[in-house]
């Protein structure tokens, strides 16, 4: 059972890594070819800023993913900090419930709202939308089996480079 959960959340990370890394190659792409058409041909293709705005929400929920897979989101070290050593355990794990059950929030309506999505499409791209909004789930789902791959594997996990595909 942990090697399983240990291999999705590889697997998870994976994903995440190269949904994240082909939107930041999209989005300066985009960028890029917005600045060389204004600059060099004065006009523009609005399409590319769609396109821009879909690859920031790829890269914010992807990426938050992956913080929870290296353990450095805010809460850790700013709540933590304040507790003397004694409480800190526990708030650890406090942190962790609250976080579990915010990122089971953005799976359950993150379905809905991608599942909505695929009824609506960009007005310029003219894909459904769900498809972004399927990082929504995908970071909930991430997020959880990353808190609970860090709490249930038997070695302690500390944030590493190992943690994020290079």
């Amino acid at each position: 059972m942990i090697r399983a959960l240990q291999g999705l959340a590889r697997l998870l990370a994976a994903v995440c890594a190269v949904a994240m890394a082909a939107a930041i190659v999209a989005m300066a792409a985009s960028v890029f070819t917005q600045v060389v058409l204004r600059s060099v041909f004065d006009t523009t293709w609005l399409p590319l800023d769609d396109l821009v705005v879909y690859g920031f929400t790829v890269v914010v929920f992807t990426g938050t993913a992956l913080v929870f897979r290296s353990n450095t989101h805010l809460a850790t070290p700013v709540l933590l900090d304040v507790l003397p050593p004694p409480l800190q355990a526990a708030g650890r794990w406090m942190i962790d419930v609250l976080c579990l059950a915010f990122l089971a929030l953005l799976l359950v309506y993150g379905v809905q709202y991608a599942r909505d999505g695929m009824h609506q499409f960009s007005p310029l791209l003219r894909f459904p939308v769900g498809y972004i909004y399927a990082a929504i789930p995908l970071c909930g789902f991430a997020g959880i089996v990353f808190i609970l791959d860090r709490r249930i594997s038997p070695a302690p996990r500390h944030p590493s480079h190992e943690d994020i595909p290079q």
